[in-house]
């Protein structure tokens, strides 16, 4: 369990890194964390801890039979919105 959760970090730096390097390139600053928990409540505690004013989501298009499907995504957005009053930007993954 432990191998598998260092796995997961590693995998979730290793892509956050590169959305780093993506906006960088575009001239924006863009800083990450990895956080355990539950997501939506590790993502609401971090918009309140750094005052956030915008909070951009996405989601792969199609949905892929992962939890996000389209119904659980918008339920997870508005309480995103509805907690941390930040405005929600929707960004969908180009296929």
């Amino acid at each position: 369990m432990h191998t598998i959760s260092a796995e997961m970090v590693q995998m979730g730096e290793f892509i956050l890194l590169a959305a780093q390097t993506a906006a960088a390139e575009q001239g924006v600053t863009a800083l990450t964390e990895v956080r355990h928990g539950d997501v939506a409540d590790e993502i609401i505690n971090l918009c309140r801890e750094i005052n956030a004013d915008f909070v951009v989501l996405g989601q792969s298009s199609p949905p892929d039979g992962n939890l996000l499907n389209p119904q659980f995504f918008e339920e997870f957005s508005r309480r995103v919105r509805q907690e941390t009053q930040a405005v929600i930007v929707l960004s969908e993954k180009k296929a």
